[in-house]
């Protein structure tokens, strides 16, 4: 049996992710203290916004310190695009995933605690419900975001993808080849 001091030491968290409209999302429901949390994030591959809206969406690293001679990579996100999506409490989080040095994507988010109701109690759909809304207003911002071909894992601009029936997104050129493989 696990003793008091080690029980409370143990991080709960719940976490779902899915996409919507081509944007792919997680939600997370944690807990802080003896409240429950929650926060949503968006995952933006780079390949997904066109090439020439990359620059404003790829915000610049500073360093700040906070505490002293201690610095902190920052990104100024609120004087950014980002603010304008609609964020519940408005956005939080930003960061870059790299691979080997190439920026794969963003991962951008927002976090119910900085609302300060931090004591109204919130249900998964709820929250579901303001994760769509910020992707239906990112889309608003780029509407030319580009949609994941689920063949061959390319992004195609909107007009070139076919959405089927059972939610996956093709490339008109690899209906073909996708639809042989069914």
């Amino acid at each position: 049996m696990i003793g008091e001091k080690r029980m409370s030491e143990l991080k709960y968290r719940e976490e779902w992710n899915g996409e919507y409209r081509g944007v792919k999302f997680e939600i997370a429901k944690w807990k802080l203290g003896d409240m429950m949390n929650w926060n949503y994030y968006l995952f933006l591959p780079i390949d997904q916004i066109p090439e020439e809206k990359r620059k404003i969406w790829n915000l610049p690293p500073k360093y700040k310190s906070f505490f002293g001679d201690k610095k902190y990579l920052i990104y100024d996100y609120n004087e950014s695009p980002f603010c304008d999506l609609d964020w519940h409490g408005g956005i939080t989080y930003y960061s870059k995933e790299f691979e080997e040095k190439r920026l794969m994507g963003i991962k951008m988010g927002c976090d119910y605690a900085h609302y300060w109701d931090i004591k109204r109690e919130y249900c998964l759909d709820e929250v579901f419900q303001n994760t769509k809304n910020t992707i239906d207003k990112l889309w608003e911002h780029i509407p030319d975001l580009k949609l994941r071909c689920s063949w061959d894992g390319k992004y195609y601009e909107t007009g070139e993808v076919e959405v089927l029936q059972n939610g996956n997104t093709v490339a008109k050129k690899n209906l073909e080849k996708y639809n042989k493989k069914i």
